[in-house]
């Protein structure tokens, strides 16, 4: 469970870094009349709210594991390392 979650964190933050460099590319390509602006900017808001959303869920992913950790040391009443 705990390297599966690893997993899905590590194919996060990758998909962060990706959608990070296409926002990065998109911007400095040049537009041509309103319409091509109006395009790009729908698109940069959409890589915007996946960059905001990306680091929420690695957050979220990375408390799973945490709680996946700990659940046997509560059960042994153990203490963590």
């Amino acid at each position: 469970m705990v390297r599966q979650i690893e997993g899905q964190i590590g194919d996060l933050q990758m998909d962060l870094i990706e959608v990070q460099r296409e926002r990065t590319s998109l911007r400095i390509q040049p537009y041509k009349g309103e319409m091509e602006l109006r395009r790009k900017e729908g698109k940069l808001e959409e890589l915007d709210g996946r960059i905001r959303t990306l680091p929420e869920s690695t957050r979220d992913l990375e408390r799973k594991q945490q709680e996946v950790i700990s659940v046997p040391f509560k059960k042994e009443g153990g203490q963590p390392p």
